[in-house]
């Protein structure tokens, strides 16, 4: 089996996949990391995706694939529909119907995900109420089993001459793990109604934060009243969805703003100071430091290097 390997070292590089609409945003410090690796498997797509960045991913899909993804977090806990996931978890989603979702990835992160037709699907049985997630647990033999078993058949090399058996093993695994999502409503966590309500109140505050966020306080009561909620509900929603303070998701929204008018921007024709005003900032020493803290090089830097 070969692997297509893309490092990433911006948001742009991250992949595209069939069927899906995602918004990306580093949460963290430094420079932008992960590494992504893809490859056939017979009639099957295997995608490898390891995090040393932390990233907050929403995600919108629709269209006949079926992706069946193997989320294991390494030291932090990762935040998956609101519920905080300490374990390796499976997870199931696809597009029958409008599916959106939200989830952050910590450093150490691996998504080993294996994306296949819906036909496929149908006929092994697989189809699981979307989105959903079942965390595996390793006092459950069977369960501990199926998850290594899946894990050897994504990660590991082989040769084309393997191919078949390697097919097989892969689609045994995801036999065993799909039938305890379906089959153990104790540990297949399904969509809450309060969930999805913090997930549309988080969507819908930071679509008005991108357009309006220098034009109000990202914590306070014209936002809250903008997405239908109280500003306790606003604070919860988003430390539940992200892990962040409102206040904190918009800055982050306007440094990325900033970097991306930068690098767009004229050395000759436009300043530092112009385009931070653009971006939502007024108090520019104290941008500048937050821009050098998180990119690690000056916003002029980033200016000069866009010539």
């Amino acid at each position: 089996m070969v692997y297509w390997v893309t490092e990433i070292k911006s948001v742009d590089d991250l992949p595209v996949y069939p069927d899906v609409q995602h918004e990306i945003l580093p949460l963290g410090r430094g420079k932008v990391r992960a590494l992504v690796r893809s490859a056939p498997v017979g009639s099957l797509r295997v995608h490898i995706e390891s995090f040393q960045s932390r990233f907050w991913f929403q995600e919108v899909q629709t269209g006949d694939r079926l992706y069946l993804g193997l989320l294991m977090p390494k030291g932090d806990p990762i935040r998956f529909l609101s519920r905080q996931l300490e374990s390796q978890t499976f997870v199931s989603w696809h597009g029958l119907g409008r599916t959106e979702w939200d989830y952050t990835v910590e450093p150490g992160t691996c998504n080993y995900m294996v994306e296949l037709p819906i036909s496929v699907a149908k006929d092994r049985g697989w189809i699981l109420p979307t989105p959903s997630h079942l965390q595996v647990s390793t006092r459950s033999a069977q369960e501990f089993a199926a998850l290594m078993e899946l894990e050897t058949a994504l990660a590991s090399r082989g040769t084309i001459v393997k191919t078949t058996v390697r097919v097989e093993r892969l689609l045994t695994a995801l036999d065993a793990l799909t039938s305890n999502a379906l089959y153990n409503p104790i540990t297949a966590a399904r969509v809450r109604g309060s969930v999805r309500s913090q997930g549309r109140i988080v969507k819908a505050a930071t679509e008005y934060l991108k357009e309006h966020g220098s034009e109000t306080d990202a914590s306070g009561a014209k936002l809250s009243a903008t997405v239908g909620c109280s500003r306790r509900s606003l604070y919860a929603a988003f430390q539940a969805q992200v892990g962040l303070g409102p206040r904190k998701v918009d800055e982050m929204l306007r440094l990325y703003k900033l970097r991306s008018l930068l690098r767009e921007g004229a050395p000759g024709h436009t300043t530092v100071s112009k385009l931070m005003h653009e971006a939502g900032f007024s108090h520019l020493g104290r941008t500048a430091g937050l821009y050098r803290s998180h990119f690690g090089e000056t916003p002029s830097k980033t200016l000069r290097g866009s010539a």
